[in-house]
């Protein structure tokens, strides 16, 4: 056998390997407040485009971060799962050669938030405020980052009773209940409609995790009357949301 063929063979097995880590790496690694779809930020560091040191991938993912939100998989995954995601993960980063680039502890934000006016703070310690289960921020995005299971606040609701009326509406219509054969039903919001799979961030859980559905395991995914978006919000006074609208009128203002 040529080099040249054996060249070949080791990246089509390298290309099998990266498809596979990246079904593992949407169930595991880009849920909740963990790493983006495909590598983007969200509450976890940006993995795509990211020049890492060889061997850190690998490192990290098996033994994770200390003192960060970064667990170790090594006994969460078998061994082929892992080295899968590794080598999914080293697929999206820049290409080897370039300058290293330092590590960011998992759960930094990718860049440090503009100053803003007290009013403008206040709404958005509202919108992040960790000390409430059902805050904006665990199903919204504010003007960066990835997607999340709702949209994005930032683009629009700015005005404080636009958005206490758009928070007390149900919205049951974007959110469905889905069905599987194994007998297993959720309330959730369909992110990707694909040929042979349906990406659908699970409301089921906080904060929602993005779930990877094969076809054929689905019997239905049809408008669910029981989630209402007004409960999941009902912790919030309409001056509390009118502060948060202030945050989110700031926002599209520094765009």
């Amino acid at each position: 056998m040529t080099l040249a063929m054996l060249l070949l063979l080791a990246q089509s097995a390298a290309a099998q390997q990266a498809a596979a880590g990246e079904r593992i790496f949407l169930s595991t690694c880009a849920v909740g407040y963990c790493h983006g779809v495909g590598g983007a930020a969200n509450r976890g560091p940006r993995l795509r485009g990211r020049n890492f040191e060889a061997g850190y991938v690998e490192r990290t993912v098996r033994r994770g971060i200390p003192n960060s939100a970064m667990p170790a998989f090594e006994a969460k995954l078998s061994e082929r799962d892992l080295i899968d995601v590794v080598r999914y993960v080293e697929s999206i980063a820049a290409p080897a050669g370039s300058s290293p680039a330092a590590p960011v502890p998992a759960g930094a934000a990718s860049s440090p938030p503009p100053a803003m006016p007290p009013d403008a703070a206040a709404g958005r310690a509202l919108f992040q405020d960790a000390t409430r289960e059902n805050r904006c921020a665990v199903c919204h995005q504010a003007g960066a980052g990835e997607a999340k299971a709702g949209p994005d606040l930032a683009a629009g609701l700015r005005d404080p009773q636009a958005l206490a009326a758009a928070v007390r509406a149900s919205h049951a219509s974007q959110v469905r209940r889905v069905v599987l054969r194994s007998g297993e039903s959720f309330s959730g919001r369909v992110a990707a409609d694909l040929p042979q799979m349906v990406r659908v961030f699970d409301m089921s859980v906080l904060p929602p995790v993005l779930r990877t559905l094969r076809r054929e395991d689905i019997v239905s995914i049809e408008a669910d009357p029981g989630w209402s978006h007004a409960q999941m919000a009902a912790g919030y006074s309409d001056d509390e949301l009118a502060q948060i609208a202030r945050y989110l009128a700031w926002l599209a203002g520094k765009r």
